[in-house]
């Protein structure tokens, strides 16, 4: 049999049994379609969950310190972080940063938000991957000095300063201590 013969009954196979051959495309189709619709959304959730951890950090390791439940050892001192930072005692650590948060009223001119507020040293924004949107942020002299200024999240941005109104160099209360708003974040998703 010859390929001309081969394609004239395959022809006269289709229009003999229309609906079958209708039913069998539409069945291909659909299956091509979900399998390419089910990979590309399996794709899609890995890329979103890839950049937030990315955002967090993909080598980041974060010690903390539960008092309540550290059988008697006390918090991390500037001491351990220095040694943490040592590259003699920990070599593959490129970069150490602290943190101390508790939740925490923060005023501006009689508005106020309960929020977590967080002391950290100057190189944290770099390590969490945190991007400035207006100001600065905290520079070595500013915690050498114990210098009482702030960075703001976008959310204590919205709640307590007006629309039209940019928070850097205004004066917040934290915990009843004057701190000077030197730069705001980035909306982050998430945190």
């Amino acid at each position: 049999m010859d390929i001309r013969e081969s394609l004239r009954t395959a022809l006269g196979s289709l229009m003999n049994n229309k609906m079958r051959a209708i039913l069998t495309m539409l069945g291909v189709i659909i299956g091509v379609g979900a399998v390419i619709a089910l990979l590309s959304l399996g794709e899609g959730v890995e890329a979103s969950i890839t950049d937030q951890i990315q955002g967090l950090g993909a080598n980041l390791l974060i010690i903390t310190t539960d008092q309540e439940n550290s059988g008697g050892y006390s918090a991390l001192s500037t001491e351990d972080l220095e040694a943490m930072a040592d590259p003699f005692y920990a070599p593959a650590v490129s970069t150490v940063a602290a943190e101390v948060q508790g939740p925490q009223q923060v005023v501006y001119d009689g508005e106020d938000t309960r929020v977590t507020v967080s002391g950290v040293t100057a190189n944290y924004f770099d390590v969490r991957n945190l991007d400035i949107a207006l100001g600065k942020a905290l520079s070595e002299e500013d915690v050498e000095d114990n210098a009482r200024v702030a960075v703001l999240g976008t959310n204590v941005v919205e709640d307590l300063f007006p629309s039209d109104e940019l928070p850097i160099g205004k004066y917040v209360r934290i915990a009843g201590s004057k701190y000077e708003v030197i730069g705001t974040l980035e909306e982050e998703g998430g945190m």
